[in-house]
């Protein structure tokens, strides 16, 4: 019965093995970018403080919590994917 369980189960496993290894380049690519883009905002955000553009202060603000909110999103993801495939082996 476990040997049947193995043989029927490893279709989903080796998709989701498929799924956690391209997840783990694009959180790779993402964080670079989300570094990057994040200093960008930040020092755009930071003149406009300065400057007192308050509207723009607003936008930056809301898209620098997006993407902090899209990276933990994804990590999030990653780890429950990981968690299964712990459960199925």
């Amino acid at each position: 019965m476990r040997i049947l369980k193995k043989v029927l189960l490893f279709p989903v496993r080796l998709v989701l093995m498929f799924i956690n290894l391209l997840l783990d380049l694009f959180m790779r690519v993402e964080s670079l970018v989300a570094g990057i883009g994040g200093l960008f905002l930040l020092a755009c955000l930071i003149y406009s403080l300065i400057n007192l553009i308050w509207i723009h202060v607003g936008i930056l603000f809301g898209i620098i919590v997006v993407g902090v909110v899209f990276v933990l999103l994804t990590a999030e993801i990653k780890v429950a994917i990981e968690i299964l495939l712990e459960k199925m082996a």
